[in-house]
C-alpha cells in the first residue's frame, strides 16, 4: 500500500489559498468558514492556522496573489516597444477584465455578499495598476490625442470606475455587469474627452463600444 505524499509547507498554504478562492468565489466571503476551507483543502483545522491567524489575513494573500498576477500582465503588455496609445490601452483593459473573468467569475464574485473582498481589491488594484495607466495615458498625451494636466488622477479616476462598475452590477440582475462594462469605454472616451474609436481598438477584439 502506498504512503501518502507528504506535502510541504508551501504545498499546503498554496492548497489553502486555492480552496478558499473557490469558496470564496461560488459561496461568498461571508457565508465560507474556515472549517469549510479545511474540508476543501482536506486538512486539519488546526492546520489553517499554521499559516493564517484569521480568514481575513488569508483574503489579504488572496488579494495579494491576485494582484501580482494582474501587474506581471500589464508589465507585459507595455514592455512591448514601439506601441501606440490606443493598443496599450485596448490590450490592458481587455486583459483585466478577461483575466478577472477566468480567475473571479464575474458574476460570482462581484455580488453583495463579497463585499469585504471587493473593497479590499479594489484597494489594492488601484494602487497597484494606477501608476502603470498613468504611463499609458502619457503615451496618449505625447501623441497628441487629449490632454491631462495629471495622468495618475485620471488614471486611478478609470480603474476605481471600472471596478465600481462591476461591483454595482453585481447588485443587480445578472446582465447588470456586462451592461456597465459595455458603457465603459464611451464613460472613459468623455472623461479623456476623446473620441471612443480612438481610445479602443476593435481589431484586437474583446472590447465592447456602445
Amino acid at each position: 500500500m502506498a504512503r501518502p505524499v507528504k506535502k510541504s509547507s508551501e504545498q499546503w498554504k498554496q492548497e489553502i489559498m486555492d480552496a478558499a478562492q473557490t469558496l470564496f468565489v461560488s459561496n461568498g466571503y461571508d457565508e465560507t468558514s474556515v472549517g469549510d476551507i479545511m474540508i476543501a483543502a482536506k486538512g486539519a483545522k488546526g492546520t489553517f492556522y499554521q499559516f493564517f491567524e484569521t480568514k481575513d489575513q488569508l483574503l489579504d494573500a488572496l488579494v495579494e496573489r491576485w494582484a501580482s498576477v494582474y501587474e506581471k500582465a500589464v508589465i507585459d503588455i507595455l514592455g512591448a516597444k514601439d506601441t501606440s496609445f490606443i493598443t496599450k490601452f485596448t490590450n490592458m483593459m481587455m486583459t483585466i477584465g478577461q483575466m478577472s473573468n477566468k480567475t473571479l467569475g464575474m458574476e460570482a464574485f462581484f455580488r453583495p455578499s463579497n463585499g469585504i473582498m471587493i473593497y479590499k481589491l479594489t484597494k489594492r488594484m488601484t494602487t497597484i495598476i494606477t501608476p502603470y495607466l498613468a504611463e499609458v495615458l502619457k503615451t496618449g498625451i505625447d501623441e497628441g490625442l487629449f490632454t491631462l494636466d495629471n495622468p495618475h488622477f485620471y488614471a486611478s479616476f478609470i480603474i476605481n470606475g471600472a471596478l465600481g462598475a462591476l461591483s454595482t452590477g453585481g447588485n443587480g440582475p445578472s446582465q447588470s455587469i456586462q451592461q456597465n462594462l459595455n458603457f465603459l469605454p464611451t464613460i472613459i472616451a468623455n472623461i479623456l474627452r476623446i473620441d471612443v474609436d480612438k481610445l479602443f481598438d476593435a481589431s484586437i477584439g474583446g472590447v465592447s463600444k456602445c
